[in-house]
């Protein structure tokens, strides 16, 4: 599956990255993360397969999301699972584990 990857910072300039399962994937992800998410920029795509090792998550995680929503977060930091929570809490109330 072709994913892209899309990158920006939270508003404490933690890198939040976002995959897409296509471009017409951003309009799904909900308003109260898109405002979380500052400067969000395309940086590349590549083809994401389970076997495919990602940095600090697996690809089988990202792959379910992919295909249950369209897209995936990841938010690099040592408080990553808090600022996760914050991000999607009023977005995310249904499923809190983006």
């Amino acid at each position: 599956m072709e994913c892209l990857i899309y990158r920006g910072f939270t508003r404490e300039l933690h890198p939040v990255y976002l995959y897409l399962e296509s471009k017409d994937a951003l309009d799904r992800i909900p308003k109260e993360i898109k405002k979380s998410i500052r400067k969000l920029e395309y940086s590349f795509s590549f083809d994401l397969t389970p076997e495919r090792r990602l940095e600090r998550v697996s690809a089988a995680e990202v792959l379910k999301a992919l295909s249950e929503r369209g897209w995936f977060l990841r938010v690099d930091s040592n408080e990553s699972e808090n600022l996760l929570e914050e991000l999607t809490g009023k977005a995310g109330a249904d499923n809190p584990k983006l």
